[in-house]
């Protein structure tokens, strides 16, 4: 799971934001693929999560996952 690197990378010294750029921004600058992921924009591929918490201040927030959506489509959960 994702958030489990999160938190390993906030144990190490990061803080949460710098660790949720990381795995996305960041990722997508490193793999080369910048140009159509790591952003909410048109034309970019996505795939979005909801969670009920401020992952920028609740260190569980990113595994109480509410829905997931993926190129503009829920994929998992519903949104109420």
């Amino acid at each position: 799971m994702l958030y489990r690197e999160i938190e390993y990378a906030v144990k190490l010294g990061a803080d949460r934001r710098q660790a949720l750029l990381a795995v996305t921004c960041h990722a997508a600058q490193m793999t080369g693929t910048a140009d159509c992921k790591g952003q909410i924009a048109p034309g970019y591929q996505a795939y979005l999560i909801a969670v009920r918490d401020n992952p920028l201040t609740e260190p569980n927030a990113l595994g109480d996952v509410v829905f997931v959506m993926k190129n503009g489509r829920i994929v998992r959960g519903s949104y109420d």
